[in-house]
Parts: structure tokens; sequence; C-alpha cells
């Protein structure tokens, strides 16, 4: 998955491939995905409020476990996951 201080956006086909299999998207649904969410966050960060926005209109059904998967990815404890 993409690294903290990353400088270039763009998946890897690597990236794309594991999120292609995992999700069970075709690798052009995640590519339309990765673009339209670059264009809402360019900088590829979400603080807690965002990813829970954003998280919900993917999953309107785990709503309610939403802000606990934040705290899970955020292992930093920085407040944003990217």
């Amino acid at each position: 998955m993409p690294k903290k201080n990353r400088t270039n956006m763009d998946l890897t086909p690597k990236e794309c491939d594991l999120l292609s299999v995992n999700a069970q998207f075709t690798q052009e649904e995640i590519q339309q995905w990765h673009t339209d969410f670059l264009r809402e966050y360019p900088s590829g960060q979400l603080d807690k409020k965002a990813f829970v926005d954003y998280y919900t209109k993917i999953h309107p059904h785990d709503e309610e476990k939403t802000a606990e998967l934040f705290d899970r990815i955020d292992v930093n404890d920085d407040g944003t996951v990217d």
C-alpha cells in the first residue's frame, strides 16, 4: 500500500493487482476509483472525519465500524491515513 511521504500517487501494477484480487474489482474499476479518490483528496490523506464520510459512501452498512477501522489503520496515531 502507499507509503507516507510517497511522491508518486499512481498505483503500481503490484498494488493494483493486490487491490483487484482482494476487493474483487477489475483493474479498470480500481484505477477509476483511485482517480476519483485523488480528485477528491489530492494529498491522498484523510483525517478521521473525511475517512468516515468517504468510507460510508462505499460501504453504507458499515457506518458503525468506520471509526474503529480508522483507528486500526492509523497505526502511527497521527490522525490521518494515506
